[in-house]
C-alpha cells in the first residue's frame, strides 16, 4: 500500500500539497469493518440492514488504514431518521 500518512516527508509534488488530494475517513466500531465501510463509499444495498447507500461522489477506496486517536469527546445521539450517530465535541 502507498503511504499517505501525515508524517510522510514527501507531501509536495510540483509545488502542490498532495495531502489535499485525498479524502480522510475516520470511523469506529462496526463501521471499521471493510465489508460495511465500503458500502458508505461505493454505495449499494447493505444486506444486514437493507439500507440502500448512495455512496460518495469520489468512490476511491482507502489507500491505507491505521488506528488514530482523536483528542476530543465523543457523544452519541439518537435521531429519528438517522438512527444513532456519533458526534465530536470540537
Amino acid at each position: 500500500m502507498r503511504d499517505v500518512s501525515l508524517d510522510s516527508k514527501d507531501t509536495t509534488e510540483q509545488g502542490v500539497n498532495t495531502l489535499n488530494r485525498y479524502v480522510w475517513y475516520a470511523s469506529y466500531g462496526s463501521n471499521t469493518l471493510p465489508g460495511r465501510f465500503y458500502y458508505y463509499i461505493e454505495g449499494g444495498l447493505f444486506p444486514c440492514n437493507s439500507i440502500l447507500y448512495e455512496g460518495c461522489r469520489d468512490k476511491s477506496l482507502p489507500l491505507d488504514e491505521k488506528p488514530i486517536t482523536i483528542p476530543h469527546s465523543l457523544y452519541f445521539a439518537k435521531h429519528r431518521d438517522l438512527g444513532i450517530t456519533a458526534e465530536l465535541d470540537l
